[in-house]
């Protein structure tokens, strides 16, 4: 009776991962990993260089104001626009015209400063 690899007790089938297919490389499979070998670390200094300009963009732009405080105050000025001008309000709606102008610059400072830094990271 002549015994397989599925028969004889404590070793996996050939089909199932024997060590044997993992330790017979041939002569194509030895160029792949002595490529692999030379590539890896041009590979991994490209990652971390991506990887510290994200992290840097992010940082970048955690310091730059948010253009929705603007958005928020012309909202508002708005509001009390209209609140002031249905009750009359002159000199509340001249505030509330204040307030929506002073938002718009904020937003539009904030937007100005979000996109110079973004020119500097990308010149960088």
């Amino acid at each position: 009776m002549v015994m397989t690899d599925a028969d004889s007790p404590g070793r996996a089938p050939s089909g199932a991962g024997s060590d044997a297919d993992d330790t017979d490389r041939t002569e194509p499979d030895a160029a792949v990993a002595r490529r692999e070998a030379v590539e890896a670390p041009a590979a991994r200094a490209e990652a971390s260089r991506a990887e510290a300009s994200r992290a840097e963009a992010s940082s970048a732009n955690d310091d730059a104001p948010d253009p929705v405080i603007g958005i928020g105050l012309v909202i508002l000025g708005v509001l009390v626009m209209g609140i002031a001008g249905a009750a009359t309000l002159h000199y509340v709606f001249n505030i509330g015209t204040a307030i929506a102008i002073v938002g718009a610059i904020v937003f539009l400072v904030c937007v100005a400063m979000s996109s110079l830094k973004e020119r500097k990271l990308r010149s960088s």
